[in-house]
């Protein structure tokens, strides 16, 4: 591949379910990047869709041979999906959007030029949101637990919307998780004083339905903390360090009330049994929290795939 051809932006867009979405797309992509005059590669990682999404991501191919086509063998998530993008990407500048278009295309000028500023990673937040209030209360309250677990600064928000250096995407490929999460890794390699957030427009969805249960977004914080952080682990220290304090300040109780004041202790079994029950859901509580974690560390030992790709147009 000569110079001339290694494109200035790479567009990673994870696809699930979205046909009626994709043309409008890849149009007003085209079209942004027509406008800025740069040499463009729109990557379309097909995430296990059944309503015809890849038929027409291989309609917009034989149009435009700068769209390049990853078709997974299921649907393994949006994060896998954009790892999968991301390992394809060959530009100068990696963009990250959704394909249900509430993100607006015509912001990545903007993002770029920011981004152009001296940072390495820019992240699109709007100004208002346009989702339903208990939505909009979700999404905040999510992001105040990943920015918590990650080590955040409460000013930078999260977003799908993305646009950081190809440096960075090298630096992010590089590393091996049984669970994706691309904020995650970005806390990893980038320095937050060299991120910021840029706030742009905000559309209603107008093409299908969130891909996001309630049942998705509680495995997804449950997999957040397990795979990143060491809460768990934390609170159950706490709690066992609380608990022997505890029991030998009431000990100490109990000799001082024997020796100086006489007091008589009455056997009482039925405390006894309930107290020894409740250590001992404690005790398998805690072992359930580290085998949690030692199910991941094998997991991660025996290099079980994120994604795996059943084929691809990218030629």
């Amino acid at each position: 591949m000569s110079e001339k051809q290694i494109p200035e932006v790479s567009v990673v867009v994870p696809v699930c379910n979205s046909v009626r979405s994709l043309d409008e797309l890849h149009f007003r992509l085209v079209k942004v990047f027509k406008g800025m005059h740069a040499n463009y590669e729109i990557i379309m990682v097909d995430d296990g869709s059944s309503d015809g999404s890849y038929l027409k991501l291989k309609e917009l191919r034989q149009k435009d041979k700068n769209v390049k086509i990853i078709k997974l063998i299921k649907n393994f998530g949006q994060q896998s999906a954009l790892i999968c993008g991301l390992n394809h990407t060959s530009g100068k500048y990696i963009v990250t959007i959704d394909d249900d278009l509430q993100n607006p295309p015509e912001e990545i000028p903007k993002l770029l030029k920011e981004l152009k500023q001296g940072y390495d990673l820019i992240i699109g937040i709007p100004k208002i949101k346009r989702h339903n209030i208990f939505r909009n209360f979700r999404s905040s309250l999510i992001t105040w637990l990943i920015n918590s677990i990650l080590g955040f600064t409460r000013d930078i928000k999260r977003s799908s919307f993305k646009v950081f250096t190809k440096e960075v995407c090298d630096n992010v490929v590089k590393i091996k998780s049984s669970f994706p999460y691309l904020p995650a890794y970005i806390a990893q390699v980038v320095s937050f004083d060299k991120i910021t957030n840029v706030v742009i427009s905000h559309n209603e969805r107008r093409y299908g339905n969130s891909n996001y249960s309630l049942k998705d977004l509680i495995k997804f914080l449950y997999n957040l903390i397990f795979n990143y952080s060491l809460i768990p682990l934390k609170i159950m220290s706490a709690i066992g360090l609380l608990l022997s304090t505890a029991s030998i300040i009431y000990g100490i109780i109990l000799i001082i009330r024997k020796v100086f004041f006489s007091v008589v202790f009455l056997h009482g079994w039925l405390s006894i049994i309930v107290f020894v029950a409740f250590l001992g859901g404690l005790i398998l509580f805690t072992l359930g929290i580290v085998g949690e974690y030692l199910i991941r560390i094998i997991t991660e030992l025996t290099g079980k795939p994120i994604y795996i790709v059943e084929e691809k147009i990218i030629d």
